[in-house]
């Protein structure tokens, strides 16, 4: 299983420093940057930042969004993804009409309807890799967190078709479904939260000290840096 550390704009120095391999960054973050580039050897994941520009009541532009990826040669990405399903469709051709080959995302919100539930068969039919959003932010109940996950892999499964969980960590998650990749912000909480990670027995445990931390930022991101590599580097090896 694969980690990406989501979150990784602006860290790139960071990355290098630890080592770490995989790295999940945002178009909507770096879309506008006219210099970007890509950290060097680093597997980079680029989501279309759909949802934080839904939040912000911003809009991307999809022509943009391929601009993007063709210019800087990005490997692997997700569809830009909206709120309709008849434009996240629209998108999802609009890409592949130019050559690319984006990650379908598919939502809780479109299992609980019945018009859309059956988008996960056609994104499984017609792609290798498929991500699934709407866990973290969009299911309070963890027995709907499983009967969604349930649903996913038995579907997945029927096409042998790979699936990648956006923000999904929780360990008792990851033992029960064998996600090909997820990624996840929870390295970066040293400077937002003042919170400690140490890996230990194939698990991150968090602490938040009770000393106060501040100015401590960059040491603490450094510090869990390097504990979330070493859990990375488990699940890859262990092949959880």
């Amino acid at each position: 299983m694969k980690l990406y550390f989501a979150g990784s704009e602006g860290r790139e120095k960071l990355i290098k420093e630890v080592g770490i391999k995989n790295a999940l960054m945002s178009f909507y973050t770096i879309g506008k940057k006219k210099n970007f580039k890509a950290p060097e050897g680093v597997n980079l994941f680029l989501d279309s930042g759909g949802f934080s520009a839904r939040t912000a009541g911003a809009t991307i532009n999809v022509y943009e969004y391929i601009n993007f990826l063709l210019k800087n040669k990005i490997e692997l990405y997700a569809n830009l993804d909206t709120k309709s399903v008849e434009e996240t469709l629209d998108n999802q051709q609009k890409m592949e009409e130019k050559g690319l080959k984006p990650l379908p995302v598919y939502h809780y919100s479109e299992l609980i309807n019945e018009e859309t539930r059956y988008l996960l068969d056609k994104y499984c039919q017609e792609h290798p890799y498929v991500a699934i959003g709407g866990v973290v932010r969009g299911i309070r109940r963890k027995k709907d967190r499983i009967t969604y996950l349930k649903y996913c892999f038995n579907i997945a499964e029927q096409y042998g078709t790979k699936l990648h969980g956006f923000g999904i960590t929780d360990p008792k998650l990851l033992e029960r479904f064998k996600f090909y990749s997820i990624d996840s912000t929870s390295w970066i909480s040293g400077s937002r939260y003042g919170f400690t990670y140490f890996f230990e027995q194939g698990k991150v445990k968090a602490f938040r000290p009770k000393k106060n931390t501040k100015g401590q930022g960059k040491f603490l991101d450094k510090f869990n840096a390097i504990q979330w590599k070493k859990y990375a580097d488990y699940l890859e090896e262990e092949k959880i």
